[in-house]
């Protein structure tokens, strides 16, 4: 009797841990859920925040543009260089509001409906870098590695994540501090990097820095939105995005992408 009592309780206890275990587990699965459930909200309400945007920015862009040619004309037709100047300087600038509100209407990174396609990587840094200043595209260091590879992506929601980690790397480094853009291969894995000279972010910053709306920047410079969307994307292609930081030396931003 005195056996069988051991081995119940034996058994007993084993079974209860593994209930314990079993609870644990789904209770950390809950939770994870209702956090992807609370992420996926959030990108719901930023969708629709950007597709009215876009329809209600729509009609006065296109009145500006047309006001803007009529003006060009008669500057022409009155002789008048630097006034034709400045009416095609804002029918440039209202084409490029019209270039971001179609990237708002692309679901805010999302790669649904476009298909892959292959492009080098220094391309894409090309295309995702061509409208900041000279300063800051002087501040790019890009690795021997980094501009052979090439990749096989959705090209719009590439160049628009590799265009957000560069401006937060910059953002991030002292002004006379470069960026460094490095990439490798192996084991059916692109990886491209993203590597800062900044403060760099300590444990809470760094679990909480995929989080939509979460920033260390200041009020109006920023919504937190980069780390965001970089990592959807990469879960988007079957990829990852890994976070490594050390406080005073900076941060890595590495994408690890289906080759």
């Amino acid at each position: 009797m005195y056996f069988a009592f051991i081995a119940v309780s034996a058994l007993v206890v084993t079974f209860v841990s593994s209930v314990m275990r079993t609870l644990r587990a789904r209770e950390a699965d809950l939770v994870e859920a209702r956090a992807r459930a609370d992420r996926n909200e959030r990108l719901a309400n930023i969708t629709v925040l950007a597709a009215g945007t876009a329809h209600e920015m729509g009609t006065p862009l296109a009145t500006i543009a047309v006001t803007a040619k009529e003006l060009e004309r008669a500057a022409v037709q009155v002789q008048q260089e630097q006034w034709a100047d400045d009416a095609r300087l804002i029918r440039s600038e209202v084409d490029r509001c019209r270039r971001l509100l179609d990237e708002l209407r692309g679901h805010a990174g999302a790669v649904e409906g476009e298909a892959p396609s292959p492009m080098r990587l220094a391309e894409a840094l090309g295309a995702a870098t061509s409208e900041l200043p000279h300063s800051m595209r002087e501040r790019i260091a890009i690795t021997p590695t980094a501009e052979t590879v090439k990749v096989f992506l959705p090209r719009t929601a590439f160049v628009q994540v590799l265009g957000n980690l560069v401006r937060n790397a910059i953002e991030a480094s002292q002004p006379d501090k470069p960026i460094v853009i490095d990439a490798s291969s192996g084991e059916g894995v692109e990886a491209v990097s993203v590597r800062d000279q900044g403060h760099g972010m300590d444990a809470s910053t760094l679990a909480r820095a995929r989080e939509p709306f979460f920033t260390t920047k200041p009020p109006g410079a920023g919504l937190g939105l980069g780390l965001f969307l970089a990592d959807r994307f990469a879960k988007d292609v079957g990829g990852a995005l890994q976070l490594r930081s050390t406080l005073g030396q900076g941060t890595e931003v590495r994408l690890e992408l289906p080759a």
